[in-house]
């Protein structure tokens, strides 16, 4: 969970995060699992602001790209509209099931890194107005139903000499891909999700 200070920096930033996307001012682009992210600018010297958004049935996609990650800072959010559902791994090499792992640098570039053995040791479940936390270096899958619209606004900690990780399913390569931007059509619908926010 979210320490103190941070649940009151984001419940603080709530509402003018809200504000800055309904404006139309700030451009989304799409990550390359489905969501849409709106960087909000940094907060000091060692903390960025974002706001995630997934959107009811309507989830680009990068081919192939694994859903299980690991950051390299530590994430801190609060549900804005939806429900929340993330998977935790941990390496276990007896009883965890093969993945192909790789390492990642912010979505540039990608490099391969053998097989890695996975299991489940959390799924849990985050609703409107609750805190969510994960720590540096955890592998975790983030899950919303297609039929789902979730917003989420984040904190992003000081970046880490810790390995990224992407792990999945089949072995997977990308040289350089530049995230889409939202059409005006998919803004729109952004709006939407986050208006019922502000209820």
């Amino acid at each position: 969970m979210a320490d103190s200070a941070q649940r009151q920096r984001l419940k603080k930033e709530r509402a003018g995060a809200i504000t800055q996307v309904l404006s139309g001012t700030i451009a989304g682009r799409w990550h390359p699992t489905g969501f849409a992210v709106f960087h909000l600018g940094d907060l000091g010297a060692e903390q960025k602001l974002r706001l995630h958004i997934w959107l009811a049935g309507h989830r680009p996609t990068l081919a192939n790209h694994p859903h299980i990650h690991s950051h390299h800072w530590e994430l801190d959010s609060l549900v804005l509209a939806g429900t929340y559902t993330d998977i935790l791994f941990q390496i276990d090499t007896e009883n965890g099931m093969p993945y192909f792992l790789h390492e990642y640098a912010d979505g540039h570039s990608v490099t391969p890194r053998g097989v890695v053995k996975l299991r489940q040791v959390a799924h849990r479940t985050v609703h409107t107005g609750k805190f969510h936390h994960i720590p540096i270096g955890v592998l975790h899958e983030t899950r919303v139903p297609a039929d789902a619209s979730v917003a989420t606004l984040v904190i992003m900690g000081k970046p880490q000499q810790v390995d990224m990780m992407l792990a999945g399913g089949t072995r997977f390569k990308v040289d350089h891909h530049i995230r889409p931007t939202l059409t005006a059509g998919e803004m729109e619908q952004a709006r939407y999700t986050l208006a019922a926010a502000m209820d």
